[in-house]
């Protein structure tokens, strides 16, 4: 395994305005970059057959049948399906590994494969077989949500989580754990063309964390309305979102971070894993929330590096955090929240652990202390956009460790068990 560092050196203010990337506007020049980067090679334009010469089969990762226990195997013998009208052909570059897709290749949940299940929905890649030539060579992403109607009660509330319409990677389309997906061209995000830049110094599998991860970690950030000199609470902080949302706190939003994990977890942490670009202060996590006695010292340190944080000005030693965003892998680190932030604090859940976890907070406390609760699923397409920019920048450097096709087995059972640091990206097809 590789990790990937960028030399890049940071940039201390963030853009002042949201960044939107004209996707629409790929210049014949990088997009030949593009092309070359991928070996992406063109079709007819009257029919997309077989006249690419892309093989019939393909590598990937797949659950046979799936069921109670995780069963991922590799193969080399997986048919690659030409694209009927309205979809394209993508030779996946690369693709990040999140736990979620252990939840997907077991069950089955309702609506997922129970054979020949293809997890993955984080993945980049070039188009390279399409009906439409002006599609050919674009570079693309595949994320969990593929599509939504546009019309319904909830997509124009901007919740298009809840779309009863959507369609999703790797639900209703193949996920991205293969060489090439098939799928329709709505399914799919267009990208800025620079992604793919032959001259730039990062390298695209950086920018497969902001797919995912990294835009979550940014909605979260935004539900929390975080202000400069602002002190959160991040739990979880060495794992793929977390990690993110730490640096995007301390570099973009300017706040002072607590970052708390699981003690053993710390300790192994890799020597190349820049720490300091995340957090302020780490503290170990609390295994035991319902032991009042460790709970308590637990708390003692929380108050310390809160009161470290704010400098000789916050003289009141009882103030505790502003913000937690929670995203915890048990259900231990969802326990007793609201002890961690002052009042009138913001406690904004990310993700939950499988099976059964539930969020409880008196409600004499939830009002008496002013405290506000919110879920925040993953981000859309500006989110992603955003984060790209920021690693474009150098403004955050995401800690990101590249891995071969054949490893995804090992890396999503570790990602199970926390064992991961970081972001983990696949290399599937990568520069071939």
């Amino acid at each position: 395994m590789t990790a990937i560092h960028q030399a890049t050196s940071p940039t201390t203010v963030p853009p002042k305005e949201p960044f939107r990337v004209q996707v629409t506007d790929l210049t014949e020049s990088i997009l030949n970059d593009a092309v070359t980067a991928v070996n992406g090679v063109c079709l007819s334009t009257e029919s997309a057959d077989r006249s690419a010469n892309l093989p019939y089969t393909q590598a990937a990762v797949l659950t046979p049948i799936v069921g109670k226990e995780l069963d991922l195997q590799y193969t080399e013998n997986l048919p690659i399906r030409p694209p009927d009208k309205d979809e394209v052909t993508v030779k996946i570059a690369w693709t990040g590994i999140c736990r979620s897709d252990a939840c997907f290749s077991l069950g089955p949940e309702p609506g997922f494969p129970s054979h020949d299940h293809v997890a993955g929905h984080e993945g980049i890649g070039i188009v390279v077989q399409s009906h439409d030539k002006s599609l050919m060579h674009r570079p693309v992403a595949a994320r969990y949500i593929g599509s939504t109607c546009g019309f319904c009660h909830y997509c124009l509330k901007g919740l298009i989580e809840s779309c009863l319409n959507q369609t999703n990677f790797p639900k209703q389309h193949r996920g991205t754990y293969e060489q090439y997906i098939t799928v329709p061209w709505s399914a799919l995000m267009p990208l800025p063309d620079w992604v793919f830049g032959e001259n730039s110094k990062i390298s695209p599998a950086v920018y497969t964390g902001a797919l995912c991860s990294g835009s979550a970690a940014l909605k979260s950030l935004r539900a929390a309305n975080i202000r400069p000199g602002d002190v959160v609470i991040i739990s979880g902080i060495l794992g793929a979102i977390r990690h993110f949302a730490g640096m995007m706190a301390k570099r973009v939003f300017q706040a002072r971070v607590i970052g708390l994990d699981w003690d053993w977890k710390y300790q192994r942490l890799p020597a190349s894993f820049a720490g300091e670009n995340i957090f302020d202060i780490f503290i170990s996590a609390c295994t035991t929330p319902n032991d009042q006695i460790p709970w308590d010292k637990f708390l003692n340190s929380i108050r310390r590096a809160c009161s470290e944080l704010r400098g000789t000005k916050a003289n009141d030693y009882s103030l505790m955090a502003d913000t937690v965003i929670a995203n915890a892998s048990s259900t231990s680190g969802f326990e007793r929240l609201d002890d961690l932030v002052s009042d009138g604090g913001s406690i904004i859940y990310v993700g939950a652990p499988r099976g059964e976890c539930s969020v409880k907070v008196p409600l004499l406390t939830l009002l008496g202390r002013q405290l506000r609760l919110q879920g925040s699923l993953m981000g859309g397409p500006e989110e992603v956009l955003q984060v790209m920019d920021w690693i474009r920048s150098g403004l955050i450097k995401p800690e990101v460790t590249d891995i071969s096709l054949p490893e995804v087995s090992r890396y999503l059972g570790d990602s199970v068990d926390f064992k991961t640091f970081g972001k983990v990206v696949v290399r599937v097809n990568g520069y071939q």
